[in-house]
């Protein structure tokens, strides 16, 4: 059985690409959905070669082997923000008009939307320089990347598991609510369909257990979903959920 995407090369590499996916999306403030419907308006012609649970998948370093067509969706993303921010790499001069963006997405005219650059020629980067960066072959700043959000250590997990177990019982206690009142609505700010997570969740909210580095790993998304949507109605950024877990605070 072929196993060359366990090569460490390429576990880095997804992880890489994981990191430049979630700069894209949390610099610029796009949901999942806002991401696909950016990518269709910037490549009309290619179908459905990107979807948000495939999106997901890519952004948490859990898709091994992604194909050309996910390089290349990402790359025009990345070509017409640069455009958008007025970039005048190569590439992007010879990109043609898209149209009018989105209505929701119109903002990104506004103000310069971030765009990743090689860091090599300091150009905006197209699909190769994705596929560069997945298999090793383009070095980046990881710093920036926040490789640290996607290896969590078990003691880490436990110290969080247990901060999340008292931010619940306040939370909880703060609206009067009891738990059978309050596990309804924990578990749909969470957002994660799957009951055996879901549990997971209730069961670390419980004191019963706490969450594994892999486990913890796994939930950041839905993490920051609950915490932002019961703090403030809206999910918390990557940044936003590192320094909620630092302080405790939602800024």
């Amino acid at each position: 059985m072929d196993q060359s995407h366990n090569h460490p090369r390429f576990v880095k590499g997804r992880k890489r690409l994981a990191g430049v996916v979630r700069l894209l999306l949390d610099d610029n403030q796009l949901s999942h959905a806002d991401m696909v419907e950016l990518y269709r308006w910037a490549a009309p012609d290619t179908g459905t070669w990107l979807s948000t649970s495939q999106l997901s998948t890519l952004r948490n370093a859990k898709l091994p082997k992604p194909g050309p067509q996910l390089f290349d969706v990402m790359g025009e993303v990345n070509l017409r923000l640069a455009q958008l921010a007025g970039d005048d790499s190569p590439a992007v001069r010879k990109l043609s008009d898209a149209g009018p963006l989105p209505t929701n997405l119109r903002r990104l005219r506004d103000e310069p939307p971030f765009f990743l650059r090689n860091p090599e020629t300091g150009l905006a980067m197209d699909a190769g320089d994705l596929f560069r960066l997945f298999i090793g072959r383009l070095e980046f700043d990881d710093d920036r990347l926040g490789m640290d959000a996607l290896v969590k250590s078990d003691e880490i997990a436990r110290r969080l598991s247990e901060d999340l177990a008292m931010w619940a019982q306040r939370w909880m206690l703060g609206q009067g609510l009891l738990l059978t009142e309050a596990k309804g609505k924990i578990l749909n700010a969470y957002e994660v369909a799957d009951p055996k997570r879901q549990q997971r969740l209730w069961s670390v909210l419980l004191k019963e257990r706490a969450f594994t580095g892999q486990e913890l790993t796994e939930e950041l998304d839905g993490l920051r979903f609950l915490v932002g949507r019961l703090e403030r109605g809206t999910a918390l950024s990557h940044r936003e959920f590192d320094n909620w877990c630092r302080t405790g605070q939602v800024s």
